[in-house]
């Protein structure tokens, strides 16, 4: 039986594969809970409605963007720093890759988006320092959406979009947002504020199987059914330092002897899950697959190993493209490419004084590909990708579950 909170997975389209909360019952656990993910009512922000610039630390915070020079040789070896362009920033964060590339091509002009209001606002601030606001749209909203916002301008399509899918420090940093288990605060773990379910919500609701689920798909946590039997023993759970006390009591001391933090992927898999992330990642590729120019670049840099799974997959699929002949052999059925990797396949890492200036960065992977011709390329992926046509509950059907 699955809890008021029950996790489920509909897809009516080709690009909704991510599970979402849903209230199936009006019992005292889901009551005021709805869906993470609701199109109807996600906000939708200008910038210029944003009236108040944030105070306090973050007034001198200082912000490093990840893998600037790789993402401004890529542009260079594409477009002439005179060219008229359309640059779409997804996770436009504190503008670190925006003020690069705006400073590098005087003539792009950007749709940013973020799902940060605070982000927003010290975004909207540094661009305008920097002389670059005339040629700035921003919105409050998620990267997957940016398709509107490109109609919104007048655009049609981009000639590049970056998806930086890491954290800013300072949300990491900050206790009132409850991403980190090095600092003590109330579990939060939203992105955006106005989400309706936090990470306190989910471990306090969901079932042992539905939390068993979740840290093992988002989290590869190899003591998954363990941390999430333990959490259900010991609610309520309120705080960060509650759930680390948890899943350190919940996996072996020789394990937690080696390898990182014991609660880096269990707090991984309830943030991505509370967000949705997978879900925004898998619609804003498949998306830009159709809204991208010919000879347009597109650049994603993930910071673990399953979002980036999900590009690396999505990629390949793109330079395939309509070949039915095997990986093994050379395209002998005809069929014409439509993307090309810009750096190889395997993407690339941040160089050795980058990492050494800001060691944050060790995880980040940066994969690009160009578009070499317009054929309606997302739709023909969707139908191919594993989660297409699949309406399943949380625990899908057949699947054996310890009990």
């Amino acid at each position: 039986m699955h809890s008021p909170l029950a996790y489920s997975m509909e897809v009516s389209s080709p690009n909704h594969f991510h599970p979402n909360i849903l209230r199936l019952s009006d019992g005292p656990t889901a009551k005021g809970l709805c869906m993470i993910r609701n199109f109807k009512n996600k906000g939708q922000t200008d910038i210029s409605s944003i009236n108040q610039t944030p105070k306090g630390e973050l007034e001198n915070y200082e912000h490093r963007p990840v893998m600037v020079e790789e993402t401004l040789q890529i542009l260079q070896k594409t477009f002439s720093a005179d060219n008229f362009g359309v640059y779409v920033d997804g996770t436009l964060g504190l503008a670190g890759h925006a003020k690069a590339i705006l400073s590098n091509f005087k003539n792009f002009k950007l749709v940013g988006l973020d799902r940060d209001k605070t982000s927003l606002e010290i975004a909207k601030r540094t661009l305008k320092e920097l002389n670059l606001s005339d040629r700035t749209f921003l919105f409050k909203d998620t990267y997957d959406n940016y398709d509107k916002y490109l109609k919104l301008i007048g655009e049609e399509k981009a000639d590049f979009i970056l998806l930086d899918l890491g954290f800013s420090s300072y949300q990491i940093e900050d206790p009132k947002r409850g991403f980190s288990y090095r600092k003590d605060s109330d579990l939060d773990m939203r992105m955006d504020l106005d989400l309706k379910v936090s990470a306190k919500d989910v471990v306090n609701n969901l079932t042992t199987k539905e939390l068993s689920y979740i840290l093992k798909t988002f989290g590869d946590e190899r003591f998954h059914f363990q941390i999430a039997k333990n959490i259900v023993k010991n609610r309520p759970v309120n705080t960060t330092f509650e759930l680390n006390e948890i899943i350190r009591q919940s996996i072996p001391a020789a394990t937690r002897r080696s390898g990182g933090h014991p609660a880096q992927r269990t707090f991984q898999a309830i943030r991505i899950f509370v967000n949705s992330e997978f879900e925004h990642l898998y619609n804003a590729i498949l998306k830009s697959f159709d809204f991208l120019k010919p000879k347009g670049v597109l650049i994603v840099l993930t910071y673990h190993s399953g979002e980036d799974r999900l590009v690396k997959n999505l990629f390949d699929l793109a330079i395939k493209g309509r070949c039915q002949c095997p990986p093994t052999i050379a395209c002998m059925c005809g069929a014409q490419k439509e993307f090309a990797y810009v750096v190889q396949r395997k993407g690339c890492r941040p160089k050795p004084g980058e990492l050494k200036e800001n060691p944050r960065s060790k995880s980040a992977h940066l994969r690009a590909i160009s578009k070499i011709r317009d054929d309606g390329l997302a739709d023909f992926i969707s139908k191919q990708h594993p989660f297409h046509g699949y309406k399943v509950s949380l625990v899908p059907p057949n699947t054996k579950l310890r009990n």
